[in-house]
C-alpha cells in the first residue's frame, strides 16, 4: 500500500531540491538514496518524486498532474507499478490494513508490530520485480526508513541493487547514513537533503507552521527548538498540544519538561533525582527522548566553547554562565555514547532501566556546573 503525500505539490522549503530531482527524470540511476537531518519531509519528497515518475502528464516543472489513471492509483495506495517497503510499526501507525496484514493480526493479535524491515519483505519483491509493468513504463520501489533495514533485508535488497531490473527504479529515504552498509551505499546515487536555510526558507517553513494552527511566536520558537527542522516544529508543537489537553498525561512525553530537568540535574545532581526521571522511561516514547537528549548534548558542548544554544535556547539560557565551566570532551564523551543507544532504542529489554542508564552516564560523564 501507498500512503500519498498530504497534497501533490512540495512543501515550502523543497522547491531547490524538486529541481535538481526533475532534472533527472530521464536519465535516473536505478537506485536513489535520500539522506538528510529528520523532521525536514524527505518521506514527503520522495512520495511526490516517486509519483511523478509514474505520472502520464507529468506538469512543466515535473511534478506529478494529480488527474490522470495513474495519479488516482497513486493518491488511493494502490498503483500496480509501484511498491513501498517500510517497517510494520508504521504501517499499523497509518492504520492500513490489507489482506496480508490482517491475517498476520489474526494469527498474532498480541505481538508487537517490528520496528525492522525484515528480509521476508525483501524477498517479496521478487514477484513484483518478475513480472512486466503495468503500462510497459517504469517501476518504483519506495523503501523507508532504510536504517530500519535489519542486517539479513539489508544483504537481501544489496543482491537485488547489483543486479538491477529493468525499468526500475529503488528509492530510499534515511535520516541515519551511518547506519546503512557501505556497500549498499555504493550502488545508491545519493541525494542529501537540507533543512531549510536562509531567511526566505525559514520564513516559508515557518508560514507553513501558522497554516497548522499556530501562531507566529509559536512556530518561531518551536522551529528555533528543532533546529530549523520544520517537521520536528510541528511535532513538538502537537506534542505540547495533546500534554496540555490530556487529564491524565498519559504516558505522552513533553520535551520542554524533559530538558528542564536534565538541566537542573546539572545544577544538583543526586541519585533521587534519577531515580525520578527514570519514569519517563515509556517504550513508546524512547525514540523521541533520546532524539531530545542528543540535542541536549549539541546544546552543551555549544555553551561549553561560548556559542548559544541551538536547539533549547529558552532552557539554556539558565545555565549559560555555570555551563562554560563544562569539559567539551567530556560533553563529546557522552554525545557518543548516546549515538551507541541508537542502536537499541527501538527495542530495549527494560526502557525504565535504559533512561536510568543514559541519565547515570549522564552525570558520570558530564558532571556537575
Amino acid at each position: 500500500m501507498i500512503e500519498p503525500p498530504s497534497h501533490l505539490g512540495l512543501l515550502p522549503w523543497q522547491e531547490e531540491t524538486w529541481q535538481t530531482l526533475s532534472h533527472w527524470h530521464d536519465k535516473l540511476p536505478h537506485a536513489l538514496l535520500l539522506h538528510g537531518p529528520a523532521g525536514i519531509g524527505k518521506t514527503q519528497l520522495a512520495h511526490v518524486f516517486a509519483q511523478s515518475l509514474l505520472c502520464s502528464a507529468p506538469t512543466s516543472t515535473g511534478l506529478p498532474c494529480g488527474a490522470c489513471q495513474s495519479c488516482h492509483w497513486f493518491a488511493q495506495g494502490n498503483h500496480p507499478d509501484c511498491r513501498v517497503i517500510r517497517p510494520d510499526s508504521l504501517e499499523a501507525e497509518a492504520g492500513e490494513s490489507d489482506a496480508e496484514s490482517n491475517n498476520q493480526e489474526k494469527t498474532d493479535k498480541n505481538k508487537t508490530p517490528s520496528r525492522e524491515i525484515r528480509i521476508e519483505q525483501i524477498r517479496q519483491l521478487a514477484d513484483f520485480l518478475a513480472i512486466g509493468t503495468h503500462r510497459g513504463g517504469r517501476r518504483i520501489v519506495f523503501l523507508y526508513p532504510a536504517q530500519s533495514l535489519n542486517t539479513y533485508a539489508a544483504n537481501a535488497l544489496l543482491k537485488m541493487l547489483e543486479e538491477p531490473t529493468a525499468h526500475t527504479i529503488f528509492i530510499l529515504v534515511t535520516d541515519q547514513l551511518d547506519r546503512l552498509l557501505p556497500t549498499l551505499l555504493s550502488r545508491c546515487r545519493k541525494v542529501a537533503i537540507a533543512p531549510p536555510r536562509g531567511i526566505a526558507a525559514q520564513e516559508r517553513a515557518q508560514q507553513w507552521l501558522v497554516r497548522h494552527g499556530y501562531d507566529h511566536t509559536q512556530s518561531h520558537i518551536a522551529l528555533t527548538e528543532a533546529g530549523g527542522m520544520p517537521l520536528q516544529a510541528l511535532s513538538l508543537l502537537q506534542n505540547r498540544t495533546e500534554t496540555a489537553s490530556s487529564a491524565q498525561g498519559g504516558a505522552s512525553f513533553n520535551t520542554d519538561a524533559w530538558v528542564r530537568e536534565l538541566a537542573r540535574l546539572l545544577l544538583e545532581p543526586n541519585a533521587d533525582a534519577v531515580l525520578k526521571l527514570a519514569n519517563y522511561g515509556h517504550k513508546e516514547s524512547l525514540p523521541l527522548l533520546l532524539q531530545t537528549t542528543q540535542r541536549w548534548a549539541h546544546d552543551l558542548s555549544r555553551l561549553a566553547i561560548g556559542l548559544p544554544a541551538q536547539f533549547y535556547p529558552h532552557i539554556a539560557k539558565q545555565i549559560n554562565r555555570p555551563a562554560q565551566k563544562l569539559a567539551l570532551q567530556a560533553v563529546t564523551t557522552w554525545a557518543q555514547a548516546l549515538r551507541e543507544r541508537q542502536r537499541i532504542v527501538n527495542h530495549p529489554l527494560n526502557p525504565r532501566l535504559f533512561v536510568e542508564e543514559l541519565l547515570l552516564e549522564y552525570r558520570q560523564k558530564v558532571g556537575r556546573l
